[in-house]
């Protein structure tokens, strides 16, 4: 497997899940589970969120520290965006938040 991984949806499916709105729904709050879940991302590793709106803000903000993205799908409805963590990142990028979001599983 390459270092970086293919963020097309077709080409395989995504190592890790995260579904924003169940988060949500059971009363928990979605970032740490995400921002740990990326912690957990290696070389060549796809992560796809499932989310109901594009969150401007934080793909900028992962996008500066080693993140590549993408995005499909229509806001408002079903979008899934991909992550995959460029070969350069360092591995461990929000250390607090991952000792909260526990181990490694499909949210």
């Amino acid at each position: 497997m390459s270092a970086a991984a293919d963020l097309s949806s077709a080409a395989r499916p995504p190592d890790y899940e995260v579904r924003y709105q169940e988060i949500l729904s059971s009363g928990a709050p979605p970032m740490p589970a995400l921002l740990g879940t990326l912690n957990l991302l290696g070389p060549g590793e796809l992560l796809v969120l499932r989310i109901d709106f594009e969150p401007a803000l934080l793909l900028r903000v992962l996008a500066g520290r080693g993140f590549d993205a993408r995005t499909e799908g229509v806001p408002g409805k079903n979008l899934s965006i991909y992550f995959s963590r460029r070969p350069a990142a360092k591995p461990r990028l929000f250390s607090k938040l991952d000792e909260r979001a526990g181990e490694k599983h499909i949210i």
